[in-house]
This record gives structure tokens, C-alpha cells and sequence, in this order.
């Protein structure tokens, strides 16, 4: 498995049928960013972010829209919007997006004692 692949994650919404996959930045990565954010008004955090949708007649298949969200990988400039604390050890940050005439906004977990980020929400909203 390469380093790529590792920071591969999905969100899937079986209602409304469709799957995001995220290339989540490391923790040194995500943490540098966000010590820009006392200095600067506008911090820009690179990511790369794909999308599939399945057509509401037909089966969503979660294999497949891993498959197809991974293919879709776009890079986009996300703003950082908000960081959320929820107790010293665990907080959340909220970034947003202008994709293709949509509002993006997705949220990820951040915990001191785990190395790893999770994308955990997405939003997605015709502007």
C-alpha cells in the first residue's frame, strides 16, 4: 500500500446515494495550517476530493462509489472556516469550498493522541 492510498477516506450517504472520497492531509500538514490561522485572515488548505452520485432508480453500491469517488480525485482550495473544540484532547475542524457552483463544506476530527485525521461530514450545496 502506498503512502496515498493511506489517507484515503470515504464519506457515504445511502439516502441520497452518493459517496465522497477525501484525500485527508497528515496531522503535521493539517496542524501547520492551522497555526497560519492566528496570523493570517485567510488560511487556503490544499485537498484533493472526488464525488459519485448514483442515479436515484438505480442500487447505490458502496464498493463502487468507493471506486468511482477515488477515480473522481480533483485538487481543491478549501478555506478554513471554523475550529471547534470540544475538550483538550479532541476538536474539529470545518473547511469550505466553491466546487462547480456548489458549496462544500467538510469536517474533520482531530485528536492529540492520534496520528491520524478523519473525515468525518460532508456538505454539499447548490449555490
Amino acid at each position: 500500500m502506498n503512502n496515498n492510498e493511506h489517507k484515503l477516506q470515504y464519506y457515504h450517504n445511502i439516502g441520497d446515494k452518493y459517496t465522497v472520497c477525501c484525500e485527508v492531509p497528515d496531522k503535521e500538514e493539517l496542524m501547520l495550517h492551522l497555526g497560519m490561522s492566528l496570523t493570517f485572515d485567510k488560511v487556503i488548505i490544499p485537498i484533493k476530493i472526488g464525488f459519485a452520485k448514483c442515479h436515484p432508480k438505480d442500487k447505490y453500491i458502496r464498493k463502487l462509489g468507493k471506486e468511482v469517488s477515488s477515480q473522481n480525485l480533483n485538487p481543491c482550495d478549501f478555506f478554513l472556516d471554523q475550529i471547534r473544540f470540544i475538550d483538550n484532547n479532541y476538536y474539529v475542524v470545518h473547511l469550505c469550498a466553491k466546487i462547480q457552483g456548489y458549496a462544500t463544506m467538510i469536517e474533520m476530527e482531530v485528536q492529540k493522541n492520534i496520528k491520524r485525521v478523519y473525515f468525518v461530514d460532508f456538505k454539499h450545496f447548490k449555490l
